[in-house]
């Protein structure tokens, strides 16, 4: 399925191409950074990539979900002159990717399996793609 991301990673590839590479570094930086910022502001609204509410906890309770998810000291970028990546590392990883999906996992060390509900933590959302190309804008008119 096409996305207008699609369209924009390509658009994205061809400016890139004519810089040197610590300066794609620093701008792939600045984009990662950005999509970490959205990402972060759309978990703090307990929202979906699709904009829809995340499905409430099982137990009823109000609390927000993920608060430390979204810190940065979790949700790291990683750049090099080619690629930029959020995302996180570790344990974190793999707790974000059981809620991310919707998996299975043991509520405690021993304890019982449950099946959790998929709730999108990172990704493209709707507006990304304009706020990216905003940031590249400004970036080559300096």
């Amino acid at each position: 399925m096409k996305s207008e991301f699609d369209d924009f990673e390509r658009w994205l590839e061809d400016t890139l191409t004519g810089l040197a590479p610590a300066s794609r570094t620093k701008l792939l930086k600045k984009l990662g950074m950005s999509m970490r910022r959205s990402n972060q502001k759309r978990q703090m609204q307990q929202i979906g990539l699709d904009g829809r509410k995340w499905a409430a906890r099982k137990s009823g309770s109000k609390r927000k979900m993920m608060k430390k998810l979204r810190l940065a000291r979790f949700l790291k970028i990683s750049s090099s002159p080619n690629e930029v990546s959020v995302g996180w590392r570790g344990r974190t990883a793999g707790m974000a990717r059981v809620h991310h999906f919707g998996l299975r996992d043991r509520v405690s060390k021993g304890g019982v399996r449950v099946k959790y509900e998929a709730r999108e933590l990172l990704g493209q959302g709707r507006n990304d793609a304009d706020d990216l190309s905003k940031i590249i804008e400004t970036w080559l008119e300096s």
